[in-house]
């Protein structure tokens, strides 16, 4: 194939890829949404179309799927609730599990995972113990 043209999946309405990456990121319930990297790794306009700064309501989608979003936006101010936030959050949540099944004890970043790890615990509703 020429390296002008796309992948027939790039000819898709963005709601119908929104959906693929959508359920291919939860094809795993728990631990990070790794299964949709190797989508995002695959074109460079599939990843234009799905990566988070484009995309924010698709992570915030995967970030409420997965983890606890109700008691954080009980307690926080509206602007935590909406889209950007969430996906924001998705990105901090997955980051503080990997570093704790890392198990780096030595890393001197280690007190940030552990505070958000806290944070976690207070918001959970049973999604985010899961994890």
């Amino acid at each position: 194939m020429p390296v002008h043209q796309h992948a027939p999946l790039c000819a898709l309405p963005r709601d119908v890829l929104d959906h693929i990456a959508y359920r291919l990121a939860l094809a795993e319930p728990l631990g990070p949404p790794a299964h949709l990297v190797p989508l995002l790794q695959s074109c460079a306009a599939l990843r234009a179309a799905l990566a988070l700064p484009a995309n924010p309501h698709l992570y915030a989608r995967i970030f409420t799927a997965k983890f606890d979003w109700r008691a954080p936006a009980r307690r926080l101010p509206r602007a935590a609730s909406l889209a950007p936030a969430r996906a924001a959050q998705l990105v901090r949540y997955c980051r503080t599990l990997q570093a704790l099944h890392r198990g780096d004890v030595h890393a001197p970043d280690l007190l940030d995972p552990f505070c958000s790890a806290y944070a976690m615990c207070l918001d959970n509703d049973g999604r985010t113990a899961a994890q």
